[in-house]
């Protein structure tokens, strides 16, 4: 937690442009996510397909507010089709639950260590509308992103 507050607070966000700070918050925040390369879901396949899940999985990584499906296929020269029938055997999920599973993932991280508005999350992975977010986030974790930012401080507050 503390080395979060001080990456967070040594940003001075008066010299530094929206973008190039939600830059850097994602760039920590895959550091802090588990790595998703060691799951154990894709150990049976051959070594193609487990090649071109990882990268598609790296692909919504470095894309997360503008990752889809189709663009996923297209990175591995897949159509749309076949590409989400090897995804779904590898991991058990379609690509865009995946996209939405990573997002939601991201979106979390941001709002238990980050400042920014939840309206500049939504927009850092790929949602034109706070509602829409809002509905995912509460149908994935049961709680509205501004009842779960509340909790997450609520909680990291120490007591006395």
């Amino acid at each position: 937690m503390a080395i979060t507050q001080t990456f967070l607070y040594s940003v001075n966000i008066s010299e530094t442009s929206i973008s190039y700070l939600k830059s850097l918050i994602d760039i920590y925040l895959s550091y802090v996510t588990p790595n998703e390369e060691t799951e154990d879901s894709e150990t049976f396949l051959p070594e193609k397909i487990e090649k071109s899940i990882r990268k598609a999985k790296a692909y919504v990584r470095e894309n997360l507010s503008n990752a889809t499906v189709a663009g996923m296929a297209e990175l591995l020269h897949y159509n749309t089709k076949y590409f989400s029938r090897i995804f779904i055997q590898a991991t058990g999920m379609t690509p865009f639950e995946y996209i939405t599973d990573h997002r939601m993932k991201w979106a979390k991280n941001a709002l238990t260590y980050s400042n920014l508005s939840i309206a500049e999350i939504t927009e850092a992975i790929g949602y034109d509308h706070r509602n829409g977010f809002t509905l995912a986030f509460k149908k994935k974790y049961g709680i509205t992103p501004s009842e779960y930012r509340k909790k997450a401080r609520n909680e990291a507050e120490p007591t006395e």
